[in-house]
């Protein structure tokens, strides 16, 4: 209507009346768009602030997150270096055992000392892994492992590295053991405590170079030391079972 009537003005009185009433329209009209567009912009901007804090703060927590997992020190530790076929009494371990750790034990004259030092005095750094599995390409007297773990704690910090193994699931099951001191120590993060070791790391606590290896073009063999812990046959048992049966039918006649 008002457009209506300025037009009416323009026929009547000459164009110049149509500036003010039209003007003044066209101004509302941008004045309402102005506002609408600064609404629209101003809401825009508010989610994308939230949007980019929101990113910005799960950026942060996986960066926490990542930075934790990060933060664990690692110990390398295989014979691929030395390529020395760790053995038992001439035979190439499969299965058993193999493992990072310290000890404040010191006997470790023979096997059934060692087994029983470590038995008393073992922290295990990490996870340990074991002879001819895919991570050792499942040759046989090889191992391949990596563990994780803390070592500026209290427990390994400033000691040395040892590498213990055997033939069993662990130390105390093992008919025959290997001990190594490394010549590394356990270091705290700083940044990011790493160490790589071998069998030929460091010296021999237990165990000795020796014998004939069966894999094709190695250093040489690596005996582990029998612990003295001996597993009786069941033949063995049967027959000393009867025995005593026998000898105590005969004191009963």
């Amino acid at each position: 209507m008002l457009i209506k009537n300025d037009l009416h003005d323009f026929k009547e009185n000459g164009k110049n009346s149509i500036n003010f009433s039209t003007c003044s329209l066209l101004t509302g009209i941008y004045e309402v768009a102005n506002a609408d567009l600064a609404f629209v912009f101003n809401n825009i901007n508010k989610n994308l602030l939230k949007l980019t804090m929101k990113t910005f703060f799960t950026a942060i927590i996986a960066s926490a997150v990542l930075a934790g997992i990060a933060a664990a020190g690692t110990v390398n530790f295989s014979n691929f270096g030395s390529t020395w076929e760790i053995q038992a009494s001439g035979t190439p371990i499969s299965g058993g055992f193999v493992a990072v750790g310290t000890t404040g034990g010191s006997d470790f004259s023979d096997g059934a000392a060692a087994q029983a030092t470590l038995l008393a005095d073992w922290d295990q750094f990490g996870a340990a892994t074991d002879f001819g599995g895919a991570a050792a390409f499942n040759l046989n007297g090889f191992f391949s492992g990596v563990a994780s773990g803390d070592g500026g704690a209290s427990t390994f910090s400033g000691k040395d590295i040892i590498l213990v193994g055997g033939d069993g699931s662990g130390v105390a099951d093992s008919a025959h053991l290997f001990v190594i001191n490394t010549g590394a120590t356990f270091e705290a993060d700083a940044p990011l405590f790493s160490a790589s070791v071998d069998a030929n790391s460091g010296n021999a606590l237990l165990g000795a170079a020796g014998g004939t290896p069966l894999a094709a073009g190695v250093a040489g063999a690596f005996q582990a030391a029998p612990t003295g812990a001996v597993i009786p046959e069941p033949g063995v048992s049967v027959l000393a079972l009867f025995a005593a049966g026998f000898l105590a039918l005969r004191r009963r006649r």
